[in-house]
């Protein structure tokens, strides 16, 4: 059996799913699920390393050796827990120092949006010139 990509995204499904099986079945083997995914990555990068002749193929066998190698050694985790969270660092200062502009409420045909509306009633501007009126009589 020659191992490629979807052979090996076979065989990591493949031992998923019989780890769950099995956990159903109250045999609990979850330590080896991810000590049998780094061999599977560390095995896939280096025959891709080894055997492709292109750039590409290389690159994917290099990020599948250093995949195979942190899962290994227990990196992986951590290294993943620093990526979020760096990730929503940047999100949440990018956030906190943007002041966008809101966003129009509803728009109709024409263009018009919230800002467009006058909001007073008949009522406001006739109490608005009474008051004008009866400030300027004093």
């Amino acid at each position: 059996m020659s191992l490629n990509f979807k052979s090996a995204v076979g065989m990591i499904l493949l031992i998923i799913g019989a780890v769950g099986i099995l956990g159903m079945l109250g045999i609990h083997i979850g330590g080896l699920i991810p000590f049998a995914l780094s061999i599977i990555f560390i095995y896939f990068g280096a025959k891709k390393l080894k055997t492709s002749s292109t750039n590409g193929q290389k690159i994917l066998g290099v990020i599948a050796l250093i995949i195979g190698l942190l899962m290994f050694v227990g990196l992986l985790p951590l290294l993943v827990s620093f990526a979020v969270s760096a990730v929503l660092v940047y999100f949440g200062w990018k956030l906190i120092k943007s002041d966008p502009e809101p966003a129009p409420a509803l728009t109709d045909e024409a263009g018009h949006t919230y800002k467009d509306v006058n909001l007073e009633s008949n009522f406001d501007k006739e109490w608005k010139d009474f008051l004008k009126r009866h400030n300027d009589n004093h």
